[in-house]
């Protein structure tokens, strides 16, 4: 599974009400963007140091990569000797696109941990007992709403498609952002015509609330993406939300994400 990484529009983006329920792409790393304009890749992000993972969360996830448990996956947080492992996983132009329209084929170990020295947190998500990662995917901030994450980059190893893993690790970035990172909102977009992506998002709980308008490409070439979000009062009976275990540590990292903004 590719997941389009696109952002999401912030709050006044031109976007469209209740988007229809139609199969599309798994999601892309655009942030869910604004008016339509042409997003980038972490836009508007020129740091190149990710904000440290909040520590005393429970043990659930620490600074140091201790995994996260849910079954037999686990999720840590990104290491760049798996950098070339992720890039295979991309099997063609098309895959890439769907993944992110602005990186430029091919995809490799450098391009991928170039996505995870932007502001916000990489995952990777690993079987219990497995040598090597099952899949990989972000969460990162909205510029506007610190308390918004939006979901990026999701890639699953081919062999794993079509098991559920696609939607395991989105569940994991998804408890990640509420219960260690004080999310209220998580968001995510995604082609209209990626059907094993849809069905991913909404397995996960997600819900499309919209839609919104990228141009990518050296023509500008205008896309419709529907636009799915979770909210934290949806999953709080779901999800381990730690807001009882003490206060929450990612306050002391957003401000340095406004300060290189």
């Amino acid at each position: 599974m590719t997941a389009r990484s696109a952002k999401p529009a912030d709050s006044g983006a031109r976007t469209t009400a209740q988007a229809p329920r139609e199969a599309g792409r798994c999601g892309a790393n655009l942030c869910p963007g604004g008016s339509g304009a042409v997003m980038t890749d972490r836009q508007g992000a020129d740091s190149n140091q990710r904000a440290p993972m909040p520590c005393g969360m429970g043990g659930r996830l620490g600074p140091t990569g201790t995994g996260m448990t849910n079954g037999d996956l686990l999720l840590r947080r990104f290491e760049p000797r798996f950098a070339r492992t992720v890039a295979s996983w991309v099997r063609d132009a098309d895959e890439l696109f769907n993944l992110t329209p602005t990186t430029p084929p091919p995809l490799t170990a450098r391009k991928v941990i170039e996505w995870s020295r932007a502001p916000g947190w990489a995952f990777l998500l690993h079987k219990r007992g497995a040598d090597g990662p099952s899949g990989y995917g972000e969460l990162n901030p909205m510029r506007r709403n610190e308390e918004h994450l939006w979901i990026g980059h999701v890639v699953v190893d081919p062999a794993e498609r079509g098991r559920g893993t696609g939607s395991a690790l989105v569940q994991k970035l998804a408890n990640t952002g509420f219960s260690a990172l004080a999310a209220e909102r998580i968001s995510l977009i995604v082609f209209p015509d990626n059907e094993a992506a849809v069905r991913c998002y909404v397995r996960a709980g997600f819900e499309p609330r919209g839609q919104e308008y990228h141009q990518f490409g050296p023509w500008r070439r205008r896309y419709r993406m529907l636009r799915f979000e979770l909210d934290r009062p949806r999953v709080a009976d779901r999800l381990a939300v730690a807001d009882a275990q003490g206060p929450r540590p990612i306050r002391q990292s957003l401000p340095q994400w406004r300060d290189s903004r």
